[in-house]
Formats: structure tokens, C-alpha cells, sequence
């Protein structure tokens, strides 16, 4: 595919790559973007139950102020608190953005503030290793 092709494209490149490859079909029209949308919904299924365990540990640890209401698994022995936390942050990302696009927005600032973390941590441990007595 040429980057006039990704550019122009109205759906998402990898239903567009297979109906470059294999043609326009029901599959390629219909089954492919499901396998997508499954494969999203799979990711926000994912994060919706990772990240508040993740604000849940920070509020134990005593990062985040009012612990014992973010930490809490009352009422159902999950992180109520904690989702609501992550439920205020998504809610406020989404609403708050200024672009028409939101979408976009929100998968970048998920990758670039992920990529930052993951490289902060492995420079962190490789300074530890690198330390050891």
C-alpha cells in the first residue's frame, strides 16, 4: 500500500490491506472490520480492567491522595474506587480533547505516554543491574 493509499483511506489499514489483497468480498467488507472492532473492544476490555488495578496498588502504596477510598474493593471485591478514578481520567480525556478526531487522540496520547513509561522503567533497571553490587 502507498502512503497516498493509507492517507486516503476511510477505513482502518488493515481491512484496506486485505481488500487489496484478496479484492472486495464479504469477508473483506464484512468480516475483517468485525475481527477489528472484536479485536479493539478485546483491548479496551483489557485496560478497563488493568489500569484501575494499577491506580488501585498506586492508592495502597500511598501515591495517590484519599488511599483508602482508591484502594477500597468495596462494595463487590473489585476496584470500585479505582474505576471510578480511571472512569473520571477517560471521561474527562475524551470530553476534554480538542480535536475532531478523538479517536486518534486518545490511541496517541495512550502510545507515546506508554512508550515513555516502558523506556523510563527499562533505563531505570538497566542502571540497577548495571549498579549491582
Amino acid at each position: 500500500m502507498s502512503t497516498q493509499d493509507i492517507s486516503e483511506s476511510k477505513t482502518v489499514v488493515a481491512a484496506q490491506f486485505f481488500e487489496n489483497v484478496w479484492g472486495k468480498s464479504v469477508f473483506t467488507t464484512r468480516v475483517v472490520p468485525l475481527f477489528i472492532a472484536l479485536s479493539s473492544l478485546g483491548n479496551v476490555f483489557a485496560q478497563s480492567f488493568a489500569m484501575p488495578r494499577v491506580k488501585q496498588e498506586l492508592a495502597k502504596e500511598g501515591v495517590l491522595p484519599w488511599p483508602r477510598f482508591w484502594a477500597s474493593d468495596w462494595p463487590f471485591n473489585a476496584p470500585s474506587g479505582a474505576i471510578f478514578l480511571h472512569w473520571i481520567f477517560t471521561s474527562a480525556l475524551i470530553l476534554g480533547s480538542d480535536t475532531s478526531d478523538v479517536y486518534t487522540f486518545v490511541t496517541n496520547v495512550f502510545i507515546y505516554s506508554g512508550n515513555w513509561i516502558k523506556s523510563t522503567s527499562s533505563l531505570s533497571l538497566s542502571s540497577l543491574l548495571s549498579h549491582r553490587d
